[in-house]
């Protein structure tokens, strides 16, 4: 559990209730926690159970029915669509966040150039997004998230469109990078093995009106592989604890 006062990011009795006339669907219940800096907080749950609609009240995209998110710092987002402009280069796409003002030609030049770099793109900045494969597209994605500076980083399951393969070395380039930038990241994803394999701690959402059923703090070294037979015990309590409440058949 992460303290108050060093938390970068605090969810605070979180519910959400969408109406109609006809309707009213409770989606999210009572929901709190906090995320530390430079921890990982991956949210797993059943399809349906509510982890996007979290992620967009937690992202300020859309407002809780009752509760509040308090964050310091600034706060960026990832979706599973990296959402390039197609008619920007690599470069400008990045670039595209930095306010131009702040920054003379040179400076945003150089920025850009840094973070392609950290991105291994640096190749790649005057190629059209229609050019790159899927994996690339993510990682130009992250330097456009990255270059703003963001202390927080919410991603909501930006690698479950890519071929098993890029999946894992995206993985294992997320951990790399989380040795040497300080951000905070909240993770939502339906894949148990890349929550554990990502994540500090792992918080297990019951289907809906979804509240958190359980927490797993993942205390293994970085970087992890997802292979690694020390992921196995985490995996198997918590798909064990998915199924017991049937949430995976939901």
């Amino acid at each position: 559990m992460t303290s108050a006062s060093s938390a970068k990011l605090q969810v605070r009795n979180i519910s959400k209730v969408f109406e109609t006339k006809k309707t009213k669907t409770d989606v999210l219940q009572d929901i709190s926690f906090e995320v530390g800096s430079h921890e990982v907080v991956c949210l797993v749950g059943p399809s349906g159970c509510g982890k996007s609609t979290l992620f967009n009240v937690i992202s300020q995209l859309d407002q809780p029915t009752t509760g509040t998110v308090i964050h310091t710092g600034r706060l960026a987002m990832m979706f599973q669509d990296p959402a390039l402009l197609p008619w920007l280069t690599v470069d400008k796409n990045v670039a595209f966040g930095l306010d131009r003002k702040q920054y003379s030609k040179t400076e945003m030049s150089q920025l850009v150039e840094r973070y392609l770099k950290i991105v291994a793109l640096e190749q790649f900045g005057s190629a059209y997004p229609h050019e790159l494969s899927g994996g690339m597209k993510q990682r130009a994605a992250l330097a456009r998230t990255l270059i703003i500076e963001p202390n927080i980083i919410l991603m909501d399951e930006p690698f479950s469109a890519l071929d098993a393969q890029t999946r894992e070395r995206l993985q294992q380039f997320v951990q790399t990078l989380l040795q040497d930038y300080p951000v905070s990241i909240v993770f939502v994803t339906h894949d148990v093995r890349e929550a554990v394999l990502l994540g500090d701690r792992v918080l297990v959402l019951t289907k809906r009106p979804a509240h958190i059923r359980s927490e797993y703090k993942i205390d293994l070294p970085r970087p992890r592989r997802s292979f690694d037979s020390n992921l196995d015990s985490y995996i198997r309590s918590i798909t064990e604890q998915l199924q017991a409440e049937a949430l995976l058949y939901t």
